[in-house]
Parts: structure tokens; C-alpha cells; sequence
């Protein structure tokens, strides 16, 4: 009996370990994802702000 709870407390302590070794790897995952979304937002920016000058000389143009 000994022996299957220090087997099930072993086997709790690797899964937690495993969670928590994939917690930080989704961590690392979100911190590129969140800095992909902010080039995203600012190029997103850039070209909208081109856009509307172009917009604007097309329309000084007709």
C-alpha cells in the first residue's frame, strides 16, 4: 500500500513538472505571438496611413 501511494505521489509529481515545463513553453509561445501582433498592428498602421495619402492625392488629382 506503501509503496502504490509513494508510486502515485512520483507519478503526480512528473505530471506536474510536465505542466509546468509546458506552462512556461506556452508562456514563451505567447510572449512571440504577442510581439508578432504588435509589428502586425504597427505595419498595419503604416500601410493605412499610405493608403489614406494616396487617397487624398488621388483625389487632388481628379
Amino acid at each position: 500500500m506503501v509503496n502504490k501511494l509513494a508510486t502515485d505521489v512520483t507519478t503526480h509529481e512528473e505530471a506536474l513538472g510536465n505542466a509546468a515545463e509546458s506552462f512556461e513553453k506556452m508562456k514563451d509561445e505567447m510572449k512571440v505571438l504577442r510581439e508578432q501582433v504588435a509589428d502586425l498592428v504597427a505595419m498595419n498602421r503604416a500601410l493605412t496611413d499610405t493608403v489614406t495619402a494616396l487617397q487624398a492625392e488621388v483625389k487632388e488629382l481628379q
